[in-house]
């Protein structure tokens, strides 16, 4: 028996822990995505993709909710970060994940906005946000 923070998917029936409910899993959602990216040459980072797997589908489903909310007026991956209270390490290649799918549901938006270090960055938004 499921308790209540995990769904299975109507799609594929794999079972996901709930963040954005779309009542299919992210996976099926966004398109599947087999495997975190890592750096082939070090371990640590094979292992940390391995790690990230169970929860990385509904990650990218924050991370394309997040884009979605704030529109198009977009966000770097800064901004995301904060907004999200998320790593970059796991936020980055979220987002990434999210430009790769076909077609794309994030794209740069032309634009770009100062960090918090003073340089200027990508302002990302997600695709749906230009079709309104």
């Amino acid at each position: 028996m499921l308790d209540d923070r995990y769904i299975k998917c109507s799609r594929c029936g794999k079972v996901y822990r709930v963040g954005v409910d779309l009542g299919i899993c992210p996976f099926c959602a966004l398109g599947k995505i087999e495997t975190s990216p890592f750096q082939p040459h070090s371990e640590t980072s094979r292992e940390a993709a391995q790690s990230i797997e169970p929860v990385m589908g509904t990650e990218r489903a924050r991370v394309l909710e997040f884009l979605r909310s704030i529109g198009a007026i977009g966000a770097t991956d800064e901004e995301q970060q904060l907004g999200m209270d998320m790593s970059p390490n796991t936020q980055r290649p979220r987002r990434i994940e999210l430009c790769n799918t076909h077609p794309p549901l994030v794209i740069d938006s032309g634009l770009t906005r100062r960090t918090i270090s003073g340089r200027q960055a990508v302002v990302w938004v997600a695709m749906s946000a230009l079709k309104n």
